[in-house]
């Protein structure tokens, strides 16, 4: 726990997990993070594109071997796991792919394989409008973003 509260971005993952895997005690220790993307930096003015040789051996290599189910969340996971890694796409489900039910238009689904690695399902929406607060003349404005 954060010294302000509860991390809601870790709390949600945990609890998608707790609702993926049916096991309602699941413990933060069995959740393993990687961040490809600090949406949350406002300094990031570009996308990132990290080398798919650097991710393939201090990312996948390690989650391979940890042999546990991978959800990816976020646009810039599709690329790199399409085409950087070579993994191979089992299915694309929702917008662009085969209809299924969904409660969010715009939700894209890869569910990818490698050849003796685990299956990923990556996952991107462009959600609900995200707000952030920015110091305009003295004062703070609240301005939305697409998500």
């Amino acid at each position: 726990m954060a010294t302000i509260g509860p991390n809601r971005h870790h709390t949600s993952r945990l609890a998608f997990l707790r609702t993926w895997t049916e096991q309602a005690t699941l413990t933060a220790k069995a959740m393993a993070a990687f961040e490809l993307y600090p949406w949350h930096s406002t300094a990031v003015t570009a996308p990132m594109r990290p080398d798919p040789g650097v991710i393939r051996e201090f990312i996948w290599q390690p989650i391979r071997e940890l042999g546990a189910p991978v959800f990816a969340f976020g646009k810039p996971w599709f690329d790199l796991l399409e085409h950087g890694l070579g993994l191979q796409v089992v299915d694309r489900l929702g917008a662009g792919g085969r209809p299924y039910p969904t409660e969010v238009p715009s939700r894209r689904v890869l569910v990818l394989r490698g050849g003796d690695g685990p299956v990923v399902i990556a996952e991107r929406h462009r959600g609900v409008l995200a707000h952030r607060v920015v110091p305009r003349h003295g004062s703070y404005v609240r301005r939305s973003n697409p998500g």
